[in-house]
């Protein structure tokens, strides 16, 4: 299953369109972290792949495309999504600093700037659940 889930984020990651990669760029991810964290195009969402602590990909988050209609929710996940740490990778480093920031987007954006990030995939209100973790591995 976990192999199914990495092949498929590459095949997604493949996918991605040049005016989508464009969008990426332009919020601020540059095409280093859109490469290393798999960024990706399924059925007209961007993907993004969540890995948990062991590092196996868990589900996707989906972001509608930025030409959609703003009816459409701002963010989805995959089937059997929960609220995870997205950052493990990170917070397993154990770094000095840590910065909690409210999405998945600012996260990659603050990482493409040098710093160290993670959210919860939970949203805004699932914080202190999906964030908790960070303080016992630190």
């Amino acid at each position: 299953m976990q192999n199914n889930l990495v092949d498929l984020a590459a095949q997604y990651h493949k996918a991605l369109p040049g005016r989508i990669h464009r969008y990426l760029n332009d919020r601020g991810i540059p095409d280093l972290v859109i490469d290393f964290h798999l960024l990706g195009w399924h059925e007209n969402l961007i993907t993004l792949p969540i890995f948990n602590r062991m590092g196996e990909l868990a589900f996707f988050k989906l972001a509608r495309d930025p030409e959609a209609p703003t009816l459409a929710p701002k963010m989805l996940a995959s089937p059997g999504a929960y609220a995870e740490l997205y950052g493990w990778d990170q917070v397993i480093r154990k770094p000095n600093q840590i910065i909690i920031c409210e999405g998945e987007f600012d996260r990659l954006v603050l990482e493409g700037k040098g710093f160290i990030a993670v959210t919860s995939t939970g949203g805004a209100g699932t914080g202190p659940s999906a964030i908790g973790p960070v303080a016992r591995v630190t």
